[in-house]
Parts: C-alpha cells; sequence; structure tokens
C-alpha cells in the first residue's frame, strides 16, 4: 500500500529561451521505492527478508515552502509493521524517464528539435477528494516472491576482489566471478556486430559480523533472444527457458540481475590525422530506453542489477554495472573474484585487494 495525498503534474520547458512547451498530469510509480525500502529494512536487519513490501507513505518536498506547488525532491518513508521508521530522500531525477517520453512527443510533434535540450518541473497538487465507489471493488496487492538469504562472510570475499568503483559507496556489495564475466565477454566477442545477453543469476547473502547484506553471482545463463545490431529482443519464452535451466542446475539460485553487449564492431576506425581523436574517444557505456524499460519491468527488486559489456575495436572490452539507487537506475559500483592473478600478489597479505578506477 502507499499513501500519497497528491496529483503530480509535469511542465516542459526550452532550456534556451525558457519557453514553455506545455503541461500534464503524470502518474508515478511508487513501487521503486518501495523496494528501495524494503532493501534498506533488510540491510539494517530491521527486516529478515525481502518477502512482502512495506507500507510506504509519499511526501513532496517543496522548491519553496512558502509557495508549494513545484517541488524539489520526494520524501518516502515505511510504515507498516513493527520495524521503526526508515526513510528516502528523493531527487526530482525520479521523474525523469516520464519527462524525456513527453520530450520525445514534442519532438515528434515538431515543438522541439531532436537533441534541443529541455528542462522539467513537477507540481504537486492536492488530490480532489473521490466519491466512494457504489459497489465494493476488489483490493490488489502485490506480494514480492520470497528471496532466501544465506550467511556467509563479507571478508572471504573482498579478500579476492577486484573492485571497480564509480564513488557511490553505499551501494549493496557485489562480486562477479571472473569466469561468469569472461564467459560473458566470449559471447559478446563471438556475436559480432549484434547484440547478446542473459540472466546473472546467485545469492544473497548476509554477514552478521557486521550486518551487511550482499550478492554472490554464481552464473550468467545465455538468453535465447532475437538478437540485432542495436537491439536484443526477449519474449516469454526466453525467460521460461531461463528458469527452466536455473531449476535444473539445482542450487537454489535467484535471478540478481542480467547481462547484455553493446557492440561497435560495425563501426570502422578513422584513419590517423584530424580523425586521430576520434579514432581514441572512447565508446561511452549507456542504457537504451529499451534497457530501461524491460530492467525496470523484469528486475524491480531493488538489488537487481544490469551488466553492460562494450566492445569496440577503438577501445576494446569494458565492463559496466547498473542497478537501483534510490528508485532510479544508475552506474554502480562491483567487484571481480578469482581473477587469474600472480600468485605474488594474492601472496601479499592486506594488499591483495586492489582497486580499478
Amino acid at each position: 500500500m502507499c499513501e500519497d495525498e497528491y496529483q503530480y503534474v509535469l511542465e516542459l520547458s526550452k532550456r534556451q529561451s525558457g519557453a514553455v512547451l506545455g503541461r500534464g498530469p503524470i502518474h508515478p510509480d511508487w513501487a521503486p521505492l518501495q523496494e528501495a525500502l524494503a532493501l534498506d529494512l533488510v540491510r539494517r536487519s530491521a527486516r529478515a527478508n525481502f518477502d512482502e513490501p512495506p507500507d510506504i507513505r509519499i511526501e513532496p518536498q517543496w522548491s519553496d515552502p512558502a509557495a508549494g506547488s513545484f517541488i524539489c525532491g520526494l520524501r518516502a518513508t515505511a510504515i507498516s509493521g513493527d520495524e521503526g521508521s526508515d526513510s528516502l530522500q528523493v531527487s526530482i531525477d525520479y521523474f525523469r524517464v516520464q519527462a524525456q517520453r513527453a520530450a520525445d512527443r514534442f519532438v515528434k510533434s515538431g515543438d522541439l528539435q531532436p537533441g534541443e535540450l529541455f528542462e522539467y518541473r513537477v507540481l504537486a497538487l492536492a488530490k480532489q477528494p473521490t466519491p466512494p465507489p457504489s459497489s465494493p471493488r476488489f483490493a490488489m496487492k502485490r506480494v514480492a516472491t520470497p528471496v532466501p538469504i544465506a550467511p556467509a562472510l563479507l571478508a572471504d570475499y573482498t579478500g579476492r576482489a577486484l573492485s571497480f568503483i564509480t564513488g557511490a559507496d553505499d551501494d549493496v556489495p557485489v562480486f562477479v566471478p571472473w569466469q561468469v564475466a569472461q564467459g560473458a565477454s566470449v559471447l559478446t566477442r563471438q556475436a559480432g556486430a549484434l547484440e547478446c545477453g542473459g540472466v546473472l543469476v546467485g545469492h544473497v547473502r548476509r554477514d552478521p559480523a557486521v550486518a551487511e547484506v550482499f550478492l554472490e553471482i554464481t552464473a550468467q545463463i545465455p538468453a535465447h533472444a532475437h538478437s540485432e545490431v542495436m537491439r536484443l529482443s526477449f519474449s516469454p519464452d526466453t525467460w521460461s527457458d531461463v528458469q527452466a535451466e536455473v531449476n535444473s542446475r539445482g542450487q537454489n539460485e535467484v535471478w540478481l540481475g542480467w547481462w547484455h553487449s553493446h557492440s561497435f564492431s560495425k563501426q570502422e576506425a578513422p584513419s590517423e590525422g584530424k580523425d586521430s581523436a576520434l579514432r581514441r574517444r572512447p565508446a561511452l557505456p549507456f542504457l537504451s530506453e529499451e534497457d530501461l524499460l524491460l530492467h525496470r519491468t523484469v528486475f524491480p527488486r531493488a538489488y537487481s542489477l544490469a551488466l553492460l559489456i562494450t566492445d569496440s575495436p577503438q577501445n576494446g572490452m569494458s565492463w559496466t554495472m547498473f542497478g537501483w539507487r534510490s528508485g532510479t537506475i544508475a552506474r554502480r559500483d562491483f567487484h571481480v573474484i578469482d581473477a587469474p592473478l600472480p600468485k605474488a600478489f594474492t601472496a601479499l597479505r592486506g594488499n591483495d585487494h586492489a582497486t580499478i578506477r
């Protein structure tokens, strides 16, 4: 359940001129905030599992409290059970996806040029009272699938990890075995110009010594999907085949996320000279609108991951991890374990935790 006493209106304007393009009502999905609070409650041991998302209250944070209307963010507060109060501050970026969709409509209508910069604001208005229904309605409540949490020592993983750091130090630690990352990379290179992908499975762990939850990926299961140069399409059969493979493994693994590739092997490297700077420019990792939609739909849990493998003839292969943060999808930290490092490296006790930036 979500308590929310406001209705929300999105306003778009052109950045350069400030001209307002239009306003329209939006209907935010608060489920990611429920998931974020559920994860926070589990991390601080106020909850033992993720079996059911908490009831929450949404409160707008005003840009100008005296004037009201326009907001600068939100506060989401868990209000269910005896777990104690737990709240989450959310920035206005929570509405970015809806703002981008609105901007796309203005581009199609010709009111906004492709690539033209825009800005958005959100108004929160008190909901108008509605009369009670004349007949009883069925109440629907989303119930999360139980996720087992097994005990393990975090130090057993960090001591053999290479860390890929973004600077966001509050992410739930994620450990990816070298063989899993390597297997996905081989499939990426074999696919050439086509995209490929799969599902990341593993376990949710809790270290009772430090009261922290972390994720251990144990395998990647290649997905049988329709591959194109710029797109990877999944079907219901894709997900059922993956689950059948998980069941056959018999290791009580859960879906922790997914991975897919962005290949630039079709791009020709410019010759040296005036285009040499272009040739050296890295292929920046990103999630497309289709990628974000798939993640929000199929991997909505607050711990769900998206590993992107970018392959470029100019810059080689890179790994980038994305995940949920305060209800939005952002780049996040992760760790690779059991990489084939020299024995002299692992023998140096206390110095065997390398950091790659």
